[in-house]
């Protein structure tokens, strides 16, 4: 998932091919539509595995005590920007 997540991020999705991901990540197409029915699929995967980790993390800032809403939503969001600004580099 990681070469296709780098490669719908620096080229876009439609401009992605299947065969630049497999080529980028050591596979075959075969394999890739083993675990996935399609591009989209895929996308939906790396969707799903995103959302799920952020909402994981927003829920250990939820948990962690603090008291004063400001805080958890501020450190919430500043995880997402440091997230998002380190997953492609």
């Amino acid at each position: 998932m990681d070469a296709a997540v780098d490669l719908f991020y620096h080229q876009g999705y439609q401009a992605t091919g299947v065969q630049e991901i497999v080529d980028r990540a050591g596979y075959t197409k075969g394999a890739l539509y083993h675990y996935f029915k399609s591009k989209a699929d895929l996308l939906l995967e790396i969707h799903d595995v995103f959302m799920s980790y952020g909402l994981d993390r927003g829920r250990e800032i939820m948990a962690s005590g603090e008291r004063r809403p400001s805080r958890s939503i501020t450190s919430s969001m500043n995880f997402s920007v440091k997230w998002s600004c380190t997953a492609h580099t």
